[in-house]
């Protein structure tokens, strides 16, 4: 497939003919002979000495400004004006809820705090006996040994309530504790 030049392509190559036949037929008349723009380069064919304008040499030279634009530097434009600040927005007044007014005290009497149990201060070793007469054996505080079956008194304070497997669960001989029970682990001696 042959190479098909565009449009532009045509109008490019005819604009360049163009320029070369002008150039061609300007350039004719120089070197033909000189033509009547062409006084100049006649006289100095004939070695006659060309005319100077005397006016455009006694000019004064340009002054020259230091602090002025230079053509060999590149200009750096100064920075822009920074803009000014928006206007703060105007404030709006926030307006906080009133707090709830105080509650009014309680002037009840409350009750008295509850009576806590006394504290069990012996330890229990384990059981005797048969699966259906079962003995529990207790040491005291001060070394003591004491044995009660279900339903016996401790120490006139504690009775024993029920027997488990590696526990015995107390109760207390006071009518304020009737309710209340502890369970009381098996110590390993």
């Amino acid at each position: 497939m042959a190479f098909q030049p565009s449009n532009r392509e045509y109008m490019l190559i005819g604009a360049l003919v163009l320029i070369a036949v002008g150039y061609l037929y300007y350039n004719s008349d120089s070197i033909g002979g000189a033509g009547e723009g062409d006084s100049e380069l006649a006289q100095l064919a004939t070695g006659q000495a060309p005319v100077v304008n005397m006016a455009s040499l006694m000019r004064e030279p340009e002054g020259y400004d230091a602090a002025g634009r230079s053509l060999f530097k590149y200009y750096t434009p100064p920075p822009p004006p920074r803009p000014k600040p928006p206007p703060p927005p105007p404030q709006k007044r926030i307006e906080r809820p009133k707090p709830p007014p105080p509650k009014p005290r309680d002037t009840t009497p409350k009750a008295p705090p509850k009576p806590r149990p006394p504290a069990i201060d012996f330890t229990y070793l384990g059981l005797l006996g048969h699966k259906d007469s079962k003995i529990a054996v207790f040491e005291g505080k001060d070394g003591e040994i004491e044995q009660a079956r279900m339903g016996d008194t401790l120490w006139n304070e504690f009775r024993v309530v029920d027997f488990k497997y590696e526990a015995i669960v107390m109760g207390y001989t006071d009518d304020r504790f009737a309710d209340q029970t502890t369970e009381l682990m098996q110590e390993n001696k």
